[in-house]
C-alpha cells in the first residue's frame, strides 16, 4: 500500500497483525514504558477528536514548546490528521521571539511540556489575542492538562 498523506502509516497500525508492535518508548519514574502501534493510533485517533470537539478547524495554528517526548508525535500527528498547523518553537527562544511567534501565527492552542516550559510563556501569552488555552503534557496546578482533550475525543460522537 503507498501512503498518500503523512498519516496515512496509521493505517497498518490499526491492523490486528501490527497492533503489537511497539513504536515508541519513554521514561516514567525511571522505568521504560513501551507505546504499541495500537495505543499510539487510538490516542491520536482520540486526540484528533478531542481538538475537533474543541472547535480546531483545518488551517488553525497550534503550537508546541515541548521536551522529546512520545506526546510531541501524538500531537503532530493528530493535527495532520484534521488539517490544523504545528507550530513547533524550540523551548530556549526569548520571551520576545514567543510573543512574535505566538501573535505572527495567529496561534488558537499552546501545548507545553509541564511548569518550567510554561512559566516562560506565562506573562507573554496574556497578549496572544488568537489564544484559547494552554495545555500540559505534565499536571501542572491551574493549567488545563492534555488528558482533557484525550476525554473529549474518547466522548466524541464523530467517532
Amino acid at each position: 500500500m503507498e501512503n498518500a498523506r503523512i498519516f496515512d502509516i496509521l493505517i497498518p497500525f490499526r491492523k490486528f497483525e501490527n497492533a503489537n508492535n511497539e513504536v515508541f518508548a519513554a521514561k516514567t519514574d525511571g522505568q521504560w514504558q513501551k507505546i504499541t502501534a495500537s495505543v499510539y493510533a487510538k490516542i491520536v485517533d482520540e486526540l484528533s477528536l478531542g481538538l475537533l470537539e474543541l472547535g480546531v478547524k483545518k488551517g488553525d495554528k497550534i503550537a508546541t514548546i515541548l521536551k522529546n517526548c512520545p506526546e510531541w508525535n501524538f500531537i503532530d500527528m493528530a493535527l495532520l490528521q484534521i488539517g490544523a498547523v504545528q507550530v513547533p518553537i524550540y523551548p530556549t527562544i526569548s520571551d520576545n521571539n514567543y510573543q512574535f511567534i505566538f501573535n505572527d501565527a495567529e496561534v488558537k492552542y499552546i501545548f507545553v511540556s509541564d511548569s518550567a516550559y510554561y512559566a516562560r510563556i506565562k506573562e507573554v501569552v496574556e497578549e496572544v489575542t488568537t489564544l484559547e488555552a494552554v495545555y500540559s503534557i505534565e499536571v501542572v496546578d491551574g493549567l488545563r492538562n492534555w488528558t482533557k482533550i484525550l476525554e473529549l475525543g474518547r466522548k466524541s460522537k464523530r467517532s
